[in-house]
């Protein structure tokens, strides 16, 4: 996979989309599970940063960043997912690609 200017654009317009429908998906708990939704918001910040920082000065460097904070983000939404689980009625807390 070759990342380039295009696919930094990509990215940015994807996390855009995530937050707006995390900011929905919170409004929608009211409260509830805020643990885990922190730790989520936290992840998704931390990505964000780092895809700023990709945009700035794009280098190996920060596209590990990239990929290490995308790895926090994983981990935090499947957090979240197994704490939903038994109220959504789901057999599995992992997140589909």
């Amino acid at each position: 996979m070759k990342i380039g200017k295009g696919t930094v654009n990509e990215i940015k317009s994807d996390l855009a989309n995530v937050e707006a429908d995390f900011t929905a998906l919170t409004a929608q708990l009211h409260g509830e599970f805020s643990a885990q939704t922190s730790a989520l918001k936290s992840a998704l910040d931390a990505l964000k940063t780092a895809v700023s920082n990709l945009t700035a000065h794009f280098s190996v460097s920060a596209v590990k960043g990239v990929a290490t904070a995308l790895g926090g983000v994983a981990t935090a939404s499947s957090a979240l997912l197994a704490s939903l689980a038994p109220q959504c009625g789901s057999a599995s807390a992992s997140p589909s690609p």
